[in-house]
């Protein structure tokens, strides 16, 4: 499902846009129980569209990527489903680690190099 999705992306078609749905995940609107729970705790909490970029590109494209193809590289790599799963969470965790620091603040900020 997850490679016919990319797949389909990637063309001219009906479903071009159904991997962008992905991204109602971020949105403020009254239907959306996750942001709406995030806003509930912390009443300052908002998307900047750099956070929208970054939580599309760098979090879940990296984790529809690594499902789609995950057969295929463990076959390529001689990997254990351990191995392989754990290789991808510490390289995960490396990608992540502005978010688990704290850093991405200037991507909440909307302005970048603006604090």
């Amino acid at each position: 499902t997850l490679r016919i999705l990319m797949y389909e992306s990637l063309k001219e078609s009906k479903h071009h846009d159904d991997l962008f749905r992905l991204l109602d995940l971020t949105r403020d609107t009254d239907d959306n129980p996750i942001f709406k729970s995030i806003s509930e705790a912390d009443s300052d909490f908002n998307y900047s569209s750099e956070m929208t970029l970054f939580k599309f590109f760098f979090s879940i494209i990296p984790l529809v990527t690594f499902a789609a193809y995950y057969d295929d590289f463990k076959k390529k790599s001689l990997m254990s489903d351990e191995e392989l799963r754990s290789s991808f969470l510490q390289s995960f965790r490396v990608v992540l680690s502005s978010l688990i620091n704290g850093t991405e603040i200037s991507l909440r900020a909307g302005t970048p190099g603006q604090s």
